[in-house]
């Protein structure tokens, strides 16, 4: 159901997500979700501010005016952000499992449909994927470290 539970939940997610990267505005906000999402997800006002007194209320978000322009900013409580660290592993597993899942039947399907252009698109998503994934690994440099000894240890 679109608009259901699980959408409100990754919304929320995307939404502490904006606040990892320090305090902000709901404009700010919004604006953060839309380059984190690659512009798949522009918030309106009517969805952000309902969403952001949510979080506030249930202690993942602490909101506080600004003096000078009377902004609401809001940052990440510590709470907030061990949430948002739990909360972001699971959807990776789940998006991980169900890609390689649709992946291995899109592949049978181009198979079945006797491949040609359609296993060329296949193998351009796994490359752009495979570089998505390479790229997200090396920014974090404690799972570099980690992964550079999982490999050597396998060979």
């Amino acid at each position: 159901m679109v608009g259901g539970p699980a959408v409100r939940g990754f919304l929320s997610l995307l939404v502490l997500a904006s606040l990892v990267e320090g305090g902000a505005h709901g404009y700010e906000v919004m604006k953060r979700v839309e380059r984190i999402t690659g512009g798949l997800w522009k918030p309106a006002p009517g969805s952000l501010y309902p969403l952001l007194n949510s979080l506030e209320h249930e202690g993942f978000i602490d909101c506080s005016t600004r003096l000078g322009d009377g902004r609401r900013v809001c940052r990440l409580t510590s709470e907030g952000l061990s949430y948002f660290i739990d909360a972001a592993m699971d959807r990776l597993r789940d998006v991980t499992t169900l890609s390689s899942s649709l992946f291995t039947i899109l592949c049978a399907a181009a198979e079945k449909a006797g491949g040609g252009e359609h296993l060329n698109s296949i193998a351009s998503i796994a490359r752009y994927v495979t570089e998505a994934w390479r790229r997200a690994l090396s920014s974090c440099s404690a799972v570099s470290v980690q992964l550079g000894a999982w490999r050597s240890r396998d060979k």
